[in-house]
């Protein structure tokens, strides 16, 4: 399970985990990251107390050990549609279709300058930022 976290998630994927494989004992968390030996995550009443939200963070053995089945995971998917936010970020939604997330992301052109195109949402105006190499 550890690998498949380590090369499968990225930061803000949602994570339903168990402690059997397909019963009872679900629990989700929002996927942080990792280190060379932990486990990061933020998760909501792991300790029973309703409205909680906690920061964790678990060795791999500890992690294992409360929830040692991942049952699914919705990740992010930063490819769908751009909307200029303002003139220096635009906002781009996930095109996952279980997720409404969004992030802001700094308008970028083949061609900056003072009066560049943004190639994600089309604003026009000042752009510093050359667009990204392989960029989808």
């Amino acid at each position: 399970m550890l690998k498949y976290f380590s090369v499968q998630y990225y930061a803000g994927a949602y994570v339903r985990i168990s402690k059997v494989n397909y019963g009872n004992g679900y629990h989700s968390v929002l996927y942080v990251g990792m280190t060379d030996t932990n486990i990061i995550t933020y998760e909501c009443n792991w300790s029973g107390q309703y409205c909680e939200v906690s920061y964790q963070s678990r060795t791999f053995d500890q992690f294992a050990k409360i929830a040692p089945y991942v049952i699914y995971v919705v990740k992010h998917n930063y490819t769908g549609s751009c909307l200029s936010n303002n003139q220096k970020y635009h906002k781009q939604y996930c095109s996952t279709s279980e997720c409404n997330g969004w992030r802001y992301e700094e308008h970028y052109s083949s061609y900056p300058g003072s009066n560049a195109t943004c190639a994600a949402c089309g604003y026009t105006g000042s752009i510093s930022q050359r667009e990204p190499l392989g960029y989808n």
